[in-house]
């Protein structure tokens, strides 16, 4: 038997096991049952698994990949050597579930009466299934004759193994496995009888032992193939459980899954893109216009020269899009992303990352204002607040209906938000960083979807900076192998070439970058002020005070001025105390004023930043959550000192349109960054901006940032070359080639933050950001009966949680654990670790979450 599904298929008339010539076949098996459902038949799943691998191929492309992946790994090799390679990776797929073979699995799980239980009872199937897999290709290999070779087929065998060995679990330790395999395969197995060819290993005890020398041989010859082992294990794996799943709900919900959601014709987007006014606009401006005072020209120009040179750069994976904050990247970047899958037909599917919730649902509305409703539904937004897109039955075109509701399809919708089944993915850098680095089942689902995609990180500079080495290095060969093409962009950021291992290198799309940013309508557009930063920290709250409220009088009565202020602060509790103290000092009547921080769910943010768009006269009193990316165009600012990345943000905010007279940064020292940036290297004396620190204030005026990068990657590059875990190679041989992925996925965490947080539910009533009356009582009421659920199927109850969990989002404060401990919290009702209290309207003042008054209230108790 082989597999054929498609004539240029890259595994056609690859060899399959033999499941009717070496399976005792006498006793039906079963995979799967269901009641009221003929049992589903084992080989009926593998086949079928085996159809989904075929689908996933032709659809996401995957012949590319497995490409690249044999000329990686055998240059120059004998097509009978290939084709044993290809047909160990099919079979991957056909043997996962051939331990079910098991008769304890048969008879406890699938209640199969024609089987017995044996002895042991042992009712597993992954580990039977690596084993049948192992002792088939064991015997296999053994017919390569070239010794580098068989090194490196010994390695993929248990690699394979391993991935088998998982599909129902999570990626662990490799090492754990590999003993716990070894130790195994010296015994008989009676669950495996059916299989005629088993083999018992009298020297399983050198398994470990001989891989690991194999392993040695290849890591001498070229110390970084690690990291393409691990990508290949983990794309293998992520296959695996796709075409498993897949295969799986076939059966259970009696429906294929046939819309893998890719963006298989751009022309629509590409139209209703070169349709939005703005991009007319661009297409009219000369590439070598002068700006003349417009900075909508000098924007202009950055968007064109992007876009010339990204053509001219088609074959290269990783590129950078460098420029000024206010200089248009969005626009810029979908530009980008759209031309090269006109391009490139295999790329199908946009992924578009952000740091923060906020941004993705700025970007979101800005993307279904540029491609209209019909497009813009198609979008999905995948991140921790946002309900599942539902799906309703399709149109008469064929097309699927997301506006009618009557009928759900919850199995379906489920799965495009477990898989990423849309052509355009608006996410988080933690969700991304899941998907390549996670250890998790449904972490790892989306991977393969990845592969042939555009993937747009925005804002790369907020990621940790222990680890840009590691990301760089990841992202090339991930770029490298699964075609990804990355798009990153960042206004401040290093050399990513001074970043890289080996000779691939980034691109850079704008060649001279000294002629956007030392233009004067983004170098000059805002003046900066660093008086503030010779004060004393203790006298700088009140001079603070002063100073806005002198800022604001002034402005008022300038007739040009819209007298907009934005004063942001590093800690919370910072920018909750000024903002009480100015609701106390100024008539509201003359100058609104707004507070914006984490706390504040995303009705409140659009309402705050549709007022500060909009009202004159008016001050922001924010955290950080204002810094990257939120639109809004302030006449004054006032910044606590953090990072140079974050005080270059934040000018962003000022006088964004280039149109205001006058506007100035005014630069304090309040509170200790040390917290939010923990180990960030960028927060070190003699790289933060101060009074004293002249070279900071330099670099900032003139946009230099390579100078401040240059002493950053020095303080970085010697942390890695201490003899610690923060050594380089030290993690790469430590972890990458002994395949730890937990200690993996450890090291590429994104945020660093140790301390507990305690979550209260506050019933209150809301208005939510579709203008729904939302009341908190109820929202906690159907949360708590749909836990409680047990009849619901689990698809429609994951969707149905989901939309109850974004509008609890509304009512859900977080703490730290010692300040919750410290206040002894009296909650009304306890559901998991989410305290509900049921008047929350008491721990609010000036219509802001108050944790002061949470603390008072337990201090009186």
């Amino acid at each position: 038997m082989s597999f054929s599904k498609k004539v240029d298929s890259y595994f056609e008339k690859t060899p399959v096991f033999d499941f009717a010539g070496l399976i005792e076949t006498d006793k039906p098996f079963y995979a799967h049952i269901k009641d009221e459902k003929k049992a589903e038949n084992l080989q009926e799943h593998l086949d079928l698994t085996l159809d989904y691998f075929g689908l996933l191929c032709r659809e996401k492309h995957l012949e590319s990949v497995f490409r690249c992946l044999e000329k990686n790994f055998f240059p120059d090799c004998a097509r009978e050597t290939v084709s044993l390679w290809r047909e160990m990776i099919l079979n991957i797929l056909y043997l996962h579930d051939i331990g079910k073979i098991n008769p304890n699995f048969q008879r406890g799980k699938m209640q199969n009466k024609a089987f017995s239980r044996t002895e042991s009872n042992n009712q597993n199937h992954s580990a039977f299934s690596a084993r049948v897999y192992f002792d088939y290709y064991y015997q296999k290999i053994d017919a390569v004759e070239d010794d580098r070779q068989y090194d490196l087929f010994f390695v993929f065998l248990l690699l394979n193994t391993f991935v088998i060995q998982k599909h129902h679990g999570s990626l662990t330790e490799f090492s754990v496995f590999l003993e716990r395999f070894e130790n195994d395969l010296s015994e008989t197995r009676e669950e495996l009888e059916a299989y005629r060819n088993l083999t018992t290993f009298d020297t399983a005890a050198g398994l470990g032992l001989f891989f690991e020398e194999r392993l040695n041989i290849i890591h001498k010859n070229n110390p970084w193939k690690c990291v393409d082992f691990y990508i290949y294990t983990r794309f293998l794996y992520a296959i695996l459980v796709a075409c498993d799943f897949y295969a799986t709900s076939e059966y259970m919900n009696g429906a294929p899954v046939d819309d893998f959601g890719v963006l298989d014709d751009v022309t629509p987007y590409l139209d209703a893109f070169n349709a939005d006014p703005v991009t007319q606009n661009i297409r009219k401006i000369k590439k070598d216009q002068a700006p003349d005072g417009d900075i909508n020209i000098l924007r202009s120009r950055l968007f064109l020269e992007a876009e010339e040179n990204l053509l001219h750069s088609q074959e290269d994976n990783v590129v950078f899009l460098e420029a000024p904050c206010g200089s248009g990247k969005t626009k810029t970047s979908i530009n980008l992303a759209l031309q090269l899958i006109k391009k490139d037909q295999q790329l199908n599917r946009i992924l578009y990352v952000f740091p923060f919730n906020t941004l993705v649902e700025q970007t979101r509305d800005s993307l279904e204002e540029c491609f209209g409703k019909a497009l813009g539904e198609k979008m999905g937004v995948i991140n921790s607040i946002t309900p599942i897109k539902k799906y309703g039955e399709t149109t008469d075109e064929g097309e699927w209906d997301y506006t009618r509701q009557d009928k759900i399809d919850y199995e379906k919708s489920l799965l495009a938000r477990q898989f990423m089944h849309y052509p355009i993915v608006l996410t988080t850098h933690v969700k991304f960083f899941e998907g390549i680095f996670g250890t998790g089942r449904e972490a790892v689902f989306p991977l393969a979807h990845l592969a042939n995609s555009v993937i747009i990180l925005d804002e790369i500079q907020s990621y940790k900076n222990q680890i840009w080495k590691e990301i760089i290095i990841f992202l090339k060969a991930y770029a490298r192998i699964l075609n990804f093409k990355v798009i990153i962009m960042s206004a401040t950021l290093p050399d990513l070439n001074r970043l890289s291992v080996g000779d691939e290198k980034v691109t850079y799309l704008v060649k001279n970058r000294e002629f956007y940013f030392q233009n004067p309508l983004f170098k000059d557009r805002v003046e900066l002020d660093f008086s503030m930063l010779e004060l004393e920290p203790e006298e700088t709250f009140d001079a603070l005070l002063k100073k806005v409220l002198e800022v604001s009088n002034a402005l008022r009565k300038n007739p040009d001025a819209e007298n907009k202020i934005v004063v942001e602060f590093i800690k919370k509790a910072s920018a909750v105390d000024f903002y009480n103290r100015l609701k106390d000092v100024v008539e509201n009547d003359r100058v609104s004023i707004e507070l914006m921080t984490g706390d504040d769910h995303k009705a409140e943010r659009k309402r705050i930043i549709s007022q500060v768009r909009t009202a004159e006269n008016i001050i922001l009193v924010a955290t950080q959550v204002i810094e990257a990316g939120v639109d809004i165009d302030m006449d004054i600012g006032f910044k606590d000192t953090s990072i140079l990345d974050a005080e270059e943000q934040f000018l962003g905010r000022i006088n964004r349109s280039c149109r205001k007279k006058g506007a100035v940064v005014y630069f304090f020292n309040l509170d200790s960054p040390d917290m939010i940036y923990q180990k960030d290297i960028r927060k070190a004396d003699n790289l933060r901006l101060t009074g004293a620190n002249k070279a900071m204030q330099e670099i900032l005026i003139n946009k230099e940032f390579s100078k401040f990068y240059a002493c950053v990657l020095e303080g970085l590059e010697a942390q890695s070359r201490k003899e610690n875990d923060l050594n380089l190679e030290v993690f790469r041989d430590r972890h990458l080639w002994t395949f730890n992925f937990p200690e993996i996925q450890e090291r590429m965490r994104l945020i660093d933050d140790n301390r507990r947080k305690v979550s209260l539910f506050l019933n209150t009533e809301v208005i939510s950001e579709d203008g729904e009356v939302l009341v908190g009582s109820q929202v906690w009421k159907s949360y708590g009966a749909l836990l409680q659920d047990a009849a619901m199927p689990y698809a429609e109850k994951r969707v149905r949680l989901s939309e109850v969990q974004a509008k609890m989002d509304y009512f859900i404060y977080e703490v730290d654990k010692s300040f919750a401990d410290a206040c002894v919290l009296c909650q009304d009702e306890l559901l998991g670790e989410l305290y509900y209290f049921k008047d929350g309207e008491r721990f609010f003042e000036n219509g802001k979450f108050s944790r002061e008054k949470l603390k008072r209230e337990n201090d009186f108790l």
